[in-house]
């Protein structure tokens, strides 16, 4: 290993020891707010923070380590670390200035921090995450002018929040309204900024897709399987004004799912399975859905039928569930094949090559026939660029 590879792992390990500790101190913190008698309120958002943190962390510096000039890796450690500080201050904050006051040294200071700690991660996670991935690289010299303005909005955000939340003493969870028009100027630069660059990396995504063939492709997909709907997740979360305890929990394990996306697609790990993880994931919805109406409908139906006789309600729901039962695996069957012949085409043509030379084998005893169909069935199917045929008998192997 090279002697700069050897210190940019060790720089990268450093990060993931920076959110490690981070999250341990924070989880201690929510140990004692559950002890002391806090609500939830006080707990989720960091939790959703804690668990992108050791996500992110986690997989930047395995990227780092084994891809050392793809700087992902460390754009996914620093976005690890501001998403585990941010949180780790916030909980102090809370719990030396409103759980217990006084408890914890410097939680003035830790409030301050928990204002803009979040800045530099969200910026790069909405930015450079999506200009530079899969290869490291921007599309083109052309795209140099969104990556500047990408920086010089993080730097405006979070030095315009950094400077107006500085002179705030207590729980600095919000910006001052009393900051100068100066400060309100860097800010709103900054601000108008963050729609513009993050729209435009999304369209250096969507124009590398279009481009894309083979393995970038596959890595491409990767990425859109987690992306899509962890941001339509995330646009339910934003339009509930207050959302329910089970849609707080299920951000924590659904907000995950990209950063590993995409540490499977930078190491090129099975990368090839996305096709049918995407094949099967549209199955199982479908017929998830399809099933939910079903027993929505038959219990209804059924219940109309039977209120004259009896209650109705028991022998309707257990007549739907039976129904939805019995048509589960027909369903499923049928879905799958037609979504395999859309989304999973290669694997589908595949199969179905397979099966038909398993059905001329059958009828097949000439054995330079059986020899060519099989060599015809294997080119057809894995498309490889050579194929031999090794036939082992009795007078040795041909």
């Amino acid at each position: 290993m090279m002697p700069g590879t050897l210190a940019r792992g060790r720089l990268a390990l450093a990060g993931l020891a920076v959110t490690l500790v981070a999250v341990t101190a924070s989880l201690v913190l929510i140990v004692g707010g559950v002890c002391v008698g806090a609500g939830s309120e006080y707990f989720l958002q960091p939790l959703t923070s804690l668990t992108l943190g050791v996500t992110f962390a986690v997989v930047g510096w395995v990227v780092a380590s084994r891809e050392s000039h793809n700087p992902l890796g460390w754009i996914f450690v620093v976005i690890g670390v501001s998403q585990s500080v941010q949180a780790f201050s916030a909980l102090a904050s809370v719990y030396g200035l409103v759980l217990v006051p006084g408890s914890v040294p410097l939680a003035a200071l830790f409030s301050w921090v928990a204002v803009w700690s979040w800045a530099p991660g969200f910026g790069l996670l909405v930015t450079f995450s999506l200009l530079l991935f899969p290869d490291g690289r921007l599309p083109s010299r052309k795209w140099r002018v969104i990556a500047w303005l990408s920086v010089a909005m993080i730097l405006l955000v979070v030095a315009a929040i950094a400077i107006q939340a500085w002179p705030r003493r207590g729980i600095a969870l919000t910006i001052p309204s009393d900051s100068g028009n100066d400060q309100n100027l860097v800010l709103f630069t900054g601000v108008l900024l963050v729609p513009i660059v993050a729209l435009a990396s999304v369209a250096s995504i969507v124009l590398r897709f279009r481009r894309s063939t083979g393995q970038a492709r596959q890595q491409l997909k990767w990425f859109t399987y987690a992306a899509v709907p962890e941001v339509a997740f995330l646009v339910v979360v934003l339009l509930l004004s207050s959302p329910p305890l089970v849609v707080s929990v299920a951000t924590i394990f659904i907000l995950p799912l990209m950063p590993i996306a995409v540490g499977i697609a930078i190491l090129r790990y099975r990368l090839y399975d996305i096709d049918r993880i995407i094949s099967r994931t549209i199955a199982y919805a479908v017929v998830t859905g399809l099933l939910a109406a079903t027993f929505g409908a038959i219990v209804l139906v059924l219940q109309a039928a039977l209120t004259q006789y009896t209650q109705g309600e028991t022998i309707a729901v257990a007549g739907s569930t039976l129904a939805v039962f019995a048509l589960f695996q027909p369903l499923l069957q049928r879905v799958r094949r037609a979504v395999d012949r859309r989304f999973d085409r290669a694997r589908y043509d595949a199969e179905r090559t397979a099966a038909a030379f398993s059905e001329r084998l059958r009828d097949e005893v000439d054995m330079a026939s059986t020899q060519r169909e099989l060599l015809a069935t294997v080119i057809v199917a894995v498309q490889p660029r050579t194929a031999d045929v090794w036939i082992r008998g009795s007078g040795g192997a041909r």
